[in-house]
């Protein structure tokens, strides 16, 4: 056995020793080796240790929290301290990101459609938005996992949310593969329609995006005006193949546009409209016309993403490309 007498350097009389285990000449004391006989079988090596008066132990670590993204506010309160961007009290960015730290993002709803059964859709956003399912097949081949089939007759999903009534802009995002494409009518995609009895009644819905004339699709209702902004294009041979289509409305500006495959295919300006919104609930698959589901889509939907705000062209492309923001 060796024992070691350690002196910590003090100026004032130093506490009573005390004694502990150390180990000079093999692995740490009480490490089992792996026939599982203890290392130390010998009796321990020990060491003493004389303290200063009036230390309780070794000095304080310096565990501070800092600021990494250098936005002036530490990791205890900042809720993402690698983005200068998000704090407490940050302006909301349409970034899909929760910037200013009050636990929402920009995101009203995110419907990836991989339920594979079932009549209750889930939403993977931030406000649980669930839908429930009338008709239609799960499918295990969608553009992202598994999609829902929709027969062109009596299948949507309903989306009775009032969250959804978004007032303050709108983008809407989804992968479709349809299976055919009225030549002289609406196919729609997603929906917030009217209601008998209110203002906007037949056809003037608070958002639709979808394929007229085999070309794509998007209104606002604007002032109750009800004019689409129609891309203009002969999107026939989408049919069979999965496909982008985006839209968005910043109501500050009044700027309209429409995506397929991250590529803007259209644009308006109206001014600054005002949406409306009477409480009819946001269908997928299907319009609401007087309180009564028309315009159904025949084919494949996948991946539906409703945000409260306008997204960038830049935005659109990398949803296209790898599904931002997720």
């Amino acid at each position: 056995m060796l024992s070691l007498l350690l002196w910590l350097g003090c100026s004032d009389p130093p506490k009573p020793p005390t004694t502990t285990p150390v180990d000079t000449d093999e692995p740490p004391v009480g490490t089992v080796d792996t026939a599982g006989t203890p290392t130390d079988s010998e009796t321990p090596d020990t060491a003493t240790l004389f303290a200063c008066e009036g230390d309780t132990g070794p000095p304080p670590t310096d565990t501070a929290p800092v600021d990494e993204d250098g936005d002036g506010y530490t990791a205890d309160v900042d809720c993402d301290d690698s983005a200068a961007q998000t704090h407490p009290g940050a302006a909301e960015l349409c970034d899909g990101a929760d910037n200013n730290c009050d636990g929402a993002d920009d995101t009203l709803g995110y419907w990836p459609l991989d339920d594979g059964t079932g009549t209750i859709v889930a939403d993977a956003g931030p406000l649980g938005l669930d839908g429930v399912l009338t008709g239609g097949s799960w499918l295990s081949d969608g553009a992202v996992g598994g999609a829902l089939a929709f027969d062109g007759v009596g299948t949507w999903i309903t989306l009775d949310h009032s969250e959804l009534a978004s007032m303050v802009g709108i983008t809407l995002s989804v992968w479709v593969r349809p299976a055919s494409l009225q030549g002289s009518s609406w196919d729609t995609i997603i929906s917030r329609g009217a209601t008998a009895g209110t203002d906007l009644a037949c056809c003037r819905d608070s958002y639709f995006l979808g394929y007229y004339l085999q070309g794509v699709s998007f209104y606002t209702d604007t002032t109750l005006d009800n004019t689409p902004l129609l891309d203009g294009l002969d999107h026939s041979g989408h049919v069979g193949d999965w496909h982008h289509l985006a839209a968005t409305w910043d109501p500050s500006t009044g700027v309209r546009a429409v995506y397929v495959d991250g590529v803007q295919t259209g644009t308006d300006d109206l001014g600054p409209p005002t949406a409306a919104y009477d409480g009819t609930p946001t269908r997928i698959g299907a319009d609401t016309n007087d309180s009564t589901v028309v315009l159904p889509f025949h084919g494949a939907i996948d991946e539906v993403k409703i945000f409260g705000c306008a997204v960038t062209a830049d935005e659109v492309a990398a949803d296209h490309a790898a599904g931002w923001p997720w």
